[in-house]
């Protein structure tokens, strides 16, 4: 009696736990979904209409769902109906009867077109979707242009000068303004004055106010001068529909004499200065900067350094200089002031710098004595 008690037991025990996970499984009632269509046609022209085969697809299956779609049209014009004909307003929710459903959409424009769906569930869950279709609008071809004939002669530049028997290359190129142009082109020249003589390639000779026809639209001609004068050569180019283009190339005889490079080096000119100065005395520097060339048009600026005692520097025009600062110069000669500040002896090292990284320095030494000594203090010259 007791085994058979136990055996119920054990029943009821395994019934209660089958019930307990069936109501585990069926607490889920909410199950994530997506949209599926089939292939729609890339392009649709102005009252064109496509069918929207849409099918809801679930993760997983609950009775109770429920589900319901808006649309939006963001690119276009056109007319959204369901399979019945009825017209579907925009940014209204409608209910959807089955999870496979169509839609009819027409167009009634001649651009793009695109379709934003919203779908979204009974559990709040929302799924976008968007469509688009391309216009088959065409425009009409238009009327071709009569073919432009005209051209033009351009050369590489070439020497302005040439000697007796010099030879000088013109590379030319017969430029078309419409590619449809089919003439075909001639090459003749004459010299006005000179004596010379013009090949083309380098193997045909030509021979003056004579027609010879060009097999491409890139070719070169060679002058050979055979005078001690100025020469002239007008040369033509000729095209099979009676156009002439020309160019004249003018040589002159006289050497051509280079002149000589610009020397951009220079100096650093002082007239001497005291070899002492006292506490607070203001001493007068005259500088000049002195160019090797001439020619040379170059900035020039100034800085300065002491490296023993304690000082200030100044320009003729009042600017205070601080140590290591790069200043401007607007003129080649100009004054410096320097005024001591200290009873020992000191050192200034002067800098002129010009726009091409050259340097000239300059430096001063100064000792420190009774103001109104007339000795004259030695200038170092390093960097020249």
């Amino acid at each position: 009696m007791k085994k058979y008690f136990s055996y119920i037991l054990f029943t009821l025990l395994l019934g209660a736990i089958a019930c307990a996970c069936s109501d585990n499984l069926s607490i889920r009632q909410s199950y994530t979904y997506s949209i599926g269509m089939l292939p729609l046609p890339s392009a649709l022209e102005n009252g064109e209409a496509v069918n929207l085969e849409f099918s809801i697809v679930r993760e997983g299956y609950y009775e109770g769902t429920a589900y319901k779609f808006r649309y939006f049209q963001s690119a276009g014009k056109g007319v959204l109906t369901d399979s019945k004909g009825k017209s579907i307003p925009v940014n209204r929710f409608q209910d959807i009867p089955s999870d496979d459903f169509t839609l009819i959409y027409q167009c009634t424009g001649e651009e793009q077109q695109q379709l934003d769906f919203v779908f979204m569930d009974n559990f709040g869950q929302v799924v976008e979707y968007t469509i688009a279709f391309n216009s088959k609008r065409t425009e009409p071809e238009p009327e071709e242009k009569p073919v432009n004939y005209n051209f033009e002669f351009t050369t590489l530049p070439v020497p302005a000068q040439i000697l007796l028997n010099d030879t000088i290359e013109i590379q030319c190129s017969l430029i078309k303004a419409d590619v449809r142009n089919d003439a075909t082109y001639s090459v003749r020249y004459f010299q006005p004055t000179g004596r010379g003589t013009l090949l083309l390639e380098n193997e045909i000779s030509l021979q003056p106010n004579k027609l010879y026809n060009l097999d491409s639209e890139t070719f070169r001609l060679y002058y050979v001068s055979n005078s001690e004068e100025r020469q002239s050569v007008d040369v033509y180019i000729v095209d099979s529909k009676g156009q002439t283009v020309r160019k004249t190339f003018d040589f002159d005889n006289i050497p051509i004499v280079q002149e000589p490079e610009i020397d951009f080096s220079f100096t650093l000119e002082v007239l001497p200065i005291p070899k002492s100065i006292a506490t607070n005395e203001t001493i007068e520097i005259r500088c000049r900067i002195k160019k090797a060339d001439e020619r040379n048009n170059s900035r020039y600026y100034i800085r300065y350094f002491q490296p023993d005692g304690k000082g200030e520097l100044r320009m003729d025009n009042g600017t205070l200089f601080f140590p290591n600062d790069l200043y401007s110069l607007n003129r080649n000669s100009f004054r410096l002031y320097y005024t001591s500040h200290c009873a020992e002896q000191q050192t200034i090292d002067v800098y002129i710098e010009d726009q091409n990284g050259q340097v000239v320095q300059k430096t001063f030494g100064l000792q420190n004595e009774k103001a109104g000594d007339d000795a004259t203090a030695d200038v170092t010259l390093s960097g020249e």
